[in-house]
Formats: C-alpha cells, structure tokens, sequence
C-alpha cells in the first residue's frame, strides 16, 4: 500500500561546521572558500557542497532502484560542473544571479544489463531525486535573522 502522504522535516542546526540533525546525529562537515575569498581552501565551499549533494542523491537513488530492479551494478562514476559568475555572489551585478547558472552532469555506468535497463533507472533515479527538485524546481526559503 502506498501512503497518501509521507512528510518529513529534517532539522539541523549548524555551529561553526558541526551540523546536529533532528534524528540526533552529530555530523561534523568542514567548510571553507578559496584564499580569492579570503578563505584558506582546506574544505569544499558552499557551492561544491551543492554539487556533492547533488551527487551523492543521485547516486544514492540510481543504485538502491537498481538493485530492487535486480541489476547489477559493477561501477558508477559521476562527474558534476557548475557555471557561477561571481559578480552575483559579490554584489558586483545585479543582473547575475549569486548561485549556479548551469550545472552538468555526466554519469557513467559499468553493468552487464542492457542500456535501456540502465537509462530506465538512471531517469526514474533523476525523476525522483529530492536534491533535482530542489535546484531544479527552487523552494520557499524562510530566513530570519536573531539576536
């Protein structure tokens, strides 16, 4: 039986790069920017942060539909890029965007299943990816600030 809702709210809060998750694990994720931006380029920026993620969902979701589909899978490499145009991010031009302009995506699949086997998977994993939404779609953020 399928549920008619399913919902969920994770929760983190951050501290310096120490991120507590509302099923109460501590994850500890560095984060830094390149010395350009006065960071010292000892961990992934935000954005690369976005890239990973976006990764490792899709990845995450090809294997698991594969594996319930009884596919195996030998080998699975995925290659991200993203355009940014940092006059967006620095305030330097208001008609460039801060975030991504274009993000691409190339994965490669070693599995003795045939192709179309493979691409049915990989386009169920993509459809139903939660971090595709997300950058596809965009989502209401709520941002208040305390003190």
């Amino acid at each position: 039986m399928i549920p008619q809702e399913a919902h969920i709210t994770p929760r983190i809060a951050i501290t310096r790069t120490k991120i507590q998750t509302s099923s109460g694990k501590l994850f500890i994720i560095e984060a830094d920017e390149p010395p350009i931006l006065i960071g010292s380029d000892k961990a992934p920026n935000a954005v690369q942060t976005v890239l990973h993620a976006l990764a490792s969902c899709l990845i995450v979701g090809f294997v698991y539909n594969a594996a319930v589909r009884g596919i195996n899978i030998k080998a699975v490499n995925i290659n991200l890029e993203g355009d940014l145009d940092l006059r967006g991010f620095l305030g330097i031009s208001e008609d460039v965007r801060p975030g991504y302009q274009n993000i691409r995506v190339i994965c490669r699949i070693k599995s003795d299943a045939p192709r179309d086997r493979i691409e049915e998977v990989w386009e169920y994993a993509r459809r139903t990816s939660p971090v595709t939404d997300i950058i596809r779609n965009g989502v209401p953020v709520s941002i208040t600030l305390e003190q």
